[in-house]
């Protein structure tokens, strides 16, 4: 597999399709088992970046060829590479050095090698002429913005309390005083809103998710930091990802890593291998299949310690309940008192699809595919006990009076279910931006990864939104206000598309095929549709003269049907423009 994905990217990089040819070689750099195929992949990789301009990535991959300790005859075409890449950013001394060392590798020991490779990393971090060619900057987590205990401080209780006089709830991710959570009883659920009046631009909320998967693009992201990396590492124990450092596939692969950090990138259960087996959307009923909703679903228990599921499941605090095992009616009582999104009680309460929304087939397919996905968590080695193995526990609802010692698979596919059913409604879209170097200044949104905030989770959507998120570094999101919000306002955001992005049917259509609500927004209500420029000109597909956008007909050849002709066209390519995949985005941000 890994020769022929290298021989896939030699092809690329004859047509200098350098895109393709990375993604090749990336592949071919997972799939590498032995000492010589990884050599070949990154003497192939280094030359790659060596003629797209990428000097430092050039020579990161011709440092980690020559640790593999090849024999001399190879090990020459790297000090070949370094040479040339030395020539290429005008160190005339070291390229000549290298060129040399070239020639006497017959004759270095072990230990001289291993100084030039020592040498060549101090060189790289001394480059004081060199320009990356392209950068990728993910914003950092605001902490600063809020409070550093992670507490709800000096809030009295008129601010804690909504309208209807309900329970306080401490949201440990909001900022000190300013938002409260308020069941709206009615239609648009439990929600948030403001306990006095915000400002445009303040931030409201930070949070890291307690769960998230990368969508696509293993080959050119980071699995842990969701960062965009030439050099990428492939994992140790499969096939599948890759990371940007060292300590990147350390904190995925680290099964006591704290949840506090947040749970983006984790790779303990999820390796081996198993992920094709694990993304069920084809079995899923689900409209979208690049929103890997079964993958999330099992991140969300996968993430969780065995022992904190145990305690949620035969919880005596009602507020501590899974609720999972509770009536359907009771599936959203009232929320945790601390609502912590590193606290698995959170993310047990989210929202599920209820039978009222969904045929028996869905019901079916859903339980089907959460014991198919409970059995790839035991072939992970995630502690559970199957059939006769667990007795008469696996066939007994859990009880809050005898807790077994252990966990009942069947217990687990409970919570699977659950979490399959409440994705579609929770998941919530990690984005980066795509700036193009061209004096447009435009840029390019581009999907990378689903994650799950459980505070988020509790906003409702808007087409014309008061709020918006931002996209951190390493999953996190934060929180801000679009516009001045007043006093007890209900905090918005736009789950899928702006009022001015895209047509008011199409937004409805989108919402309900994917949320199963309709909405009522005033943009939709009132059908906020652009109207366009009169003094737009449009070109008649009869007779190709241009006429205004005002004109019933074209002026020349009097065809009445081109003015309609001309608007469905529009609109398809503006509807095919938001839809389609940001590859091209990614090709124009990868030289930016």
């Amino acid at each position: 597999m890994a020769g022929k994905c290298l021989e896939w990217c030699i092809i690329h990089m004859n047509s200098n399709q350098y895109e393709s040819a990375i993604n090749a070689a990336n592949r071919a750099y997972f799939c590498a088992v032995s000492r010589n195929v990884k050599f070949s992949v990154l003497q192939t990789r280094s030359r790659l970046f060596l003629e797209m301009g990428y000097y430092k990535e050039c020579l990161y991959d011709a440092i980690s060829a020559l640790e593999l300790n090849a024999n001399w005859l190879k090990n020459r075409d790297i000090y070949s590479l370094i040479s040339e890449c030395f020539k290429k950013l005008n160190y005339v001394r070291k390229s000549k050095f290298y060129e040399s060392r070239g020639r006497e590798l017959r004759d270095l020991s072990v230990t001289e090698l291993k100084e030039d490779i020592t040498k060549l990393r101090l060189e790289i971090n001394d480059f004081y002429n060199y320009k990356s060619k392209w950068t990728c900057i993910h914003p950092e987590f605001p902490e600063n913005s809020i409070d550093k205990s992670g507490n709800i401080c000096n809030m009295n209780n008129k601010e804690q309390q909504s309208d209807t006089s309900e329970t306080p709830i401490q949201l440990l991710s909001a900022k000190e005083g300013v938002l409260r959570a308020k069941n709206t009883k009615s239609d648009r659920g439990w929600t948030l809103e403001v306990t006095r009046d915000v400002s445009v631009g303040e931030i409201l909320l930070t949070e890291r998710p307690y769960a998230s998967i990368l969508g696509h693009s293993y080959t050119k992201y980071c699995y842990c930091c969701y960062k965009r990396c030439l050099n990428i590492r492939p994992c140790k124990g499969c096939a599948m990802v890759g990371f940007c450092s060292k300590e990147c596939a350390e904190n995925a692969r680290n099964p006591d890593r704290s949840l506090l950090d947040g749970g983006p990138g984790r790779h303990v259960f999820d390796c081996g291998g198993i992920i094709p087996f694990i993304r069920l959307e084809d079995n899923f009923g689900v409209i979208n299949p690049g929103l890997r909703f079964s993958h999330l679903a099992y991140t969300c228990v996968a993430n969780t310690p065995a022992e904190v599921l145990l305690d949620h499941i035969c919880s005596t605090d009602e507020n501590q309940r899974h609720q999972g095992f509770e009536n359907v009616d009771n599936s959203r009582g009232q929320p945790p008192p601390v609502f912590n999104p590193s606290d698995y009680s959170t993310v047990a309460w989210l929202y599920p699809q209820s039978g009222t929304e969904t045929t028996d087939e869905f019901q079916w397919k859903s339980t089907i595919n959460a014991i198919f996905l409970t059995y790839c968590l035991w072939l992970s080695d995630y502690p559970m006990r199957w059939f006769d193995e667990a007795k008469r526990e696996f066939y007994k609802h859990p009880s809050q009076i005898k807790r077994p010692n252990f966990l009942p698979a069947s217990w687990i596919a409970t919570c699977m279910l659950y979490h399959l059913k409440a994705m579609r409604f929770n998941a919530a879209d990690y984005t980066e931006y795509l700036e193009s170097s061209s004096i447009e200044l435009t840029s390019n949104r581009n999907w990378l990864a689903l994650c799950i905030y459980p505070t988020i989770s509790l906003i409702n959507h808007d087409c014309n939104p008061n709020a918006c998120l931002v996209s951190t570094a390493n999953g996190g999101t934060f929180l801000y206000a679009l516009r001045p919000i007043a006093k007890n306002e209900e905090v918005t955001i736009c789950y899928q598309y702006f009022y001015f992005s895209i047509s008011t049917s199409f937004r409805i259509a989108n919402i309900r095929e994917r949320y199963l609500f309709s909405c009522h927004c005033d943009a939709c209500s009132n059908k906020w549709d652009l109207k366009k420029l009169e003094t737009e000109s449009l070109k008649c597909p009869s007779c190709g003269s241009k006429f205004l956008s005002t004109d019933e007909k074209c002026t020349n050849c009097n065809d009445e049907g081109s003015i309609q002709s001309v608007e469905v066209g529009a609109r398809e390519s503006q509807e095919l423009y938001f839809l389609e995949d940001s590859e091209l985005s990614l090709q124009r941000g990868s030289s930016s």
